[in-house]
C-alpha cells in the first residue's frame, strides 16, 4: 500500500503547506456547495448558480485590478450580484431567470473588461481557472467565516426554506416571508460560488 501512495503522490506531498491550504479550502468550499446545491436543484435555480460564476469572475477581476484579494471580490459582488436577481425577479420561474439574465449580461462585460486590463499581472489564468495551491494561509480564517455563515443561514432558515421551495402559496398563507427566504438563500448561493471560485476558479465552480 505504501509502494502504491508513492507512485501516486510525491514523497512530502501532504507535509506540504500549500497542500494544507488547499485541502481546508477545497473542503471547505466543498461542503457549503453540497448544502446550497440541494436547495439549488429543488428550486429549479441552476441558472443562477451558473451566473453567479460569472458574476464571481467579474468581482474577482475587479478586485484584483485595484489590489484587493480576489476571495472578496468573487464573494462581494456575487452577493451584490445575487440581491439583484432577487429585487427584480418575480416568483414565477420565467421571471427568475429574466432577472437572471440581465445580471449575467451585464457580468460578462464587466468580468471581459476587468480582465482584459488584468492581462498583464496573469490574473485571468487565476480568476477563471483557478490556483487552488497558490491560495495563501492567511485566506484561511475569510473562508472559514464565510462558509460558517452561508451554512449557518441554511440550517437556520431549512424548514421555511423548504416548505417556500416545494410550494410558495402554501408557505406564504403559513405566514412565511418567501422572498425574505429566498434571499437569504440567494446569498448563500452566492457565498458557495465565491468560494468554489477561490478554489478552482470562475469557469469550473459552475459545475460545483
Amino acid at each position: 500500500m505504501h509502494q502504491f501512495w508513492t507512485w501516486v503522490f510525491e514523497p512530502g506531498f501532504f507535509s506540504s503547506a500549500p497542500v494544507h491550504v488547499a485541502v481546508v479550502t477545497g473542503g471547505v468550499a466543498a461542503i457549503v456547495s453540497a448544502v446550497t446545491g440541494v436547495f439549488t436543484v429543488m428550486r429549479g435555480q441552476s441558472f443562477a448558480g451558473h451566473s453567479l460564476g460569472d458574476v464571481s469572475a467579474a468581482g474577482g477581476s475587479g478586485a484584483l485590478l485595484v489590489g484587493l484579494n480576489p476571495l472578496l471580490g468573487f464573494v462581494g459582488l456575487g452577493i451584490f450580484g445575487a440581491g439583484v436577481m432577487d429585487m427584480i425577479g418575480v416568483q414565477r420561474v420565467r421571471g427568475r431567470d429574466l432577472a437572471t439574465g440581465v445580471v449575467l449580461g451585464a457580468a460578462i462585460g464587466l468580468s471581459a473588461l476587468f480582465l482584459y486590463l488584468d492581462t498583464a499581472t496573469g490574473a485571468p489564468q487565476q480568476i477563471l481557472f483557478g490556483s487552488i495551491f497558490s491560495i495563501t494561509s492567511g485566506t484561511i480564517p475569510v473562508v472559514v467565516i464565510f462558509s460558517l455563515i452561508s451554512v449557518a443561514s441554511i440550517a437556520l432558515a431549512w424548514r421555511p426554506l423548504l416548505l417556500a421551495t416545494v410550494s410558495p402559496d402554501i408557505a406564504a398563507a403559513r405566514g412565511v416571508p418567501v422572498r425574505v427566504v429566498g434571499l437569504l438563500y440567494m446569498l448563500a448561493l452566492a457565498v458557495s460560488v465565491g468560494l468554489s471560485s477561490l478554489a478552482v476558479g470562475a469557469i469550473l465552480s459552475t459545475a460545483c
